[in-house]
């Protein structure tokens, strides 16, 4: 009874040493799978990373190649922007002025193909000067320059650009005398001779005729009378007239003036006057 005993004493130890190797076995197999697929998910998971990453920088790379490719394109567009800016600016420079600094606003294409002159009047210098159409078709080539009077402290002939219009032989002004060769500038602004006391070519207001080349009118421009006359004959409907204040005499400078002799009997006429009883003639 003893030795049987031992013998399933034994038995039992080995059945449960057995057990313990299969729990032992299974669990170091659990572990082993659990750790394969933690590897196996950090493998995928770095992978995953440094794509990620690659796609990162490629697409920073590209953004950043387009964003220079843009400056590159934005500055480019920048510098023919100025540069057609500095053309255009060069253009309506050479279109609007000249070396005298004088500005024709407005002497368009439909201008130039009905008008042969612009004319600019210096206030400062009293000085009225003509400018024809050079090779270009702009209004840069001096053609004659007057000696005139502008308007005096509180009279000032108003600066601006005007197109002259109305055209009068005789004409009444400020001060009950008359001009002649009469063309407006601007409302009652006129370009004119020396007045007269009459509308009689004999009765020059001589005083005044020595005024010319200094300011003078009460706003009108006074010019001798064959100056006045030219311009007269010679400005097309809505000629473009510039007045404007310069140092710069203008490209032909100021003309002399002649001072006449009030007591000389011819004094009554202008010198220049074309008329055929002129005594000066």
């Amino acid at each position: 009874m003893g030795n049987y005993n031992g013998k399933s004493n034994q038995c039992n130890y080995k059945s449960s040493m057995r057990t313990r190797r299969i729990v032992t076995v299974s669990i170091a197999a659990i572990i082993f799978v659990l750790l394969v697929v933690l590897i196996a998910k950090g493998l995928s998971g770095g992978s995953e990373k440094t794509e990620n990453k690659k796609k990162t920088n490629t697409d920073s790379k590209v953004k950043v190649e387009k964003t220079i490719d843009s400056s590159d394109e934005d500055s480019s567009n920048e510098d023919n922007s100025e540069s057609e800016s500095a053309e255009q600016e060069t253009s309506t420079r050479r279109n609007t002025s000249n070396s005298a600094g004088v500005k024709f606003e407005g002497a368009d294409a439909a201008y130039k193909e009905s008008h042969k002159y612009c004319v600019a009047i210096n206030r400062k210098a009293n000085v009225v000067t003509v400018y024809g159409k050079d090779s270009n078709g702009e209004y840069t080539k001096p053609v004659k320059a007057f000696l005139c009077s502008t308007g005096k402290s509180g009279h000032e002939t108003p600066a601006g650009t005007f197109k002259c219009t109305d055209k009068k032989r005789w004409y009444l002004l400020v001060g009950n005398c008359y001009g002649q060769y009469c063309m407006r500038i601007n409302k009652r602004i006129y370009f004119h001779s020396v007045p007269y006391t009459e509308e009689d070519n004999s009765k020059l207001m001589t005083e005044e005729y020595n005024k010319l080349g200094q300011c003078a009118s009460h706003g009108c421009v006074r010019l001798n009378c064959a100056d006045s006359k030219w311009l007269y004959d010679n400005l097309d409907w809505e000629t473009i007239i510039y007045v404007y204040d310069s140092d710069n005499l203008g490209p032909l400078g100021k003309p002399e003036g002649r001072k006449l002799d009030i007591n000389d009997p011819k004094s009554g006429w202008d010198p220049t006057d074309p008329d055929e009883k002129n005594p000066w003639k």
